[in-house]
């Protein structure tokens, strides 16, 4: 979604020359570290340069952690103070305090003179959107660009702020090239993601035994932050606390489906990136699934 490329046509010496700089972008989110979607496309960002020659990222929260993420959104603020005004910053933004925290961001950079591009994530933004049109509408108007992940935002979007370019982008994720197919994995089905009634963890839960009952060697497992709903004991169902990138990819390796019966989302990463591993996925026809 960025600009290429930056010249910077300068005369000097009564000569007129073409110089160029490269481009930097700066992503402002989730700390790319902790475990959520939208820092993981942020870490897949980073790590890859996409979009940029200097990609990098500016934490500017950290889940369940208010004091750091204070310091995080302060020093992120700060170092956008120092930005060249030709470089980009690029927000993503969720829903509720992300569209005050994140909006103070677009707003100051916007200020600056930067090129603001912002990405709209969360399960819930479309509802956020309707109860809070003028202040959604404040800050998107502030950028150059806002990318999604489905029609419907997208819409709401271009009704928001018609005058501000609107594109669908999905989230980046690297295609693996070596992996054992699918169906030369043990029977493991996959659910990872918070343990919650949103992402459908309850649903998952009642269907299990059905499927165990008809696939003895079946197994289960559940990964992920423990939400609003606890999974009752069942025969080969495990639940597991949340893991690393690492860990994950790990687990996908071995599993023969992934399952996600989510109520709402954005763009799962945890389904594109089972994807690029060849692992196909049960889920539910919402958001940009």
């Amino acid at each position: 979604p960025h600009v290429d490329w930056r010249h910077d046509a300068r005369r000097t010496d009564a000569k007129s020359r073409l110089t160029y700089s490269p481009l930097n972008v700066h992503h402002f989110g989730p700390d790319p570290n902790a475990i959520g979607g939208i820092g993981s496309a942020i870490r897949t960002f980073t790590e890859n340069n996409i979009g940029g020659e200097v990609v990098d990222s500016l934490p500017t929260w950290r889940p369940k952690e208010l004091l750091a993420t204070t310091r995080l959104a302060a020093s992120s603020a700060r170092a956008l103070l120092r930005m060249p005004s030709g470089d980009v910053a690029h927000v993503h933004l969720s829903e509720g305090g992300s569209f005050v925290r994140e909006g103070l961001i677009v707003a100051l950079a916007n200020r600056r003179s930067l090129t603001v591009v912002a990405s709209l994530h969360g399960a819930s933004f479309l509802p956020f959107a309707r109860r809070h049109p003028r202040l959604v509408s404040a800050v998107l108007s502030r950028t150059g660009l806002v990318t999604c992940f489905d029609q419907s935002t997208q819409e709401v979007v271009r009704h928001s702020v018609p005058g501000v370019r609107c594109e669908l982008v999905p989230n980046p994720v690297l295609v693996e090239r070596d992996f054992l197919p699918a169906d030369g994995t043990d029977e493991l089905v996959v659910f990872a993601g918070e343990i919650g009634l949103r992402k459908g963890a309850d649903v998952l839960s009642r269907a299990w035994p059905i499927v165990a009952r008809q696939r003895p060697e079946a197994r289960c497992v559940m990964v992920g932050p423990r939400g609003d709903f606890s999974p009752p004991a069942a025969e080969r169902l495990e639940v597991r606390s949340p893991v690393d990138q690492t860990a994950m990819t790990a687990l996908m390796r071995q599993a023969r489906v992934l399952a996600l019966p989510s109520r709402a989302e954005g763009i799962p990463m945890v389904l594109t990136e089972a994807m690029s591993l060849g692992r196909p996925f049960v889920s539910t026809p919402v958001g940009a699934i």
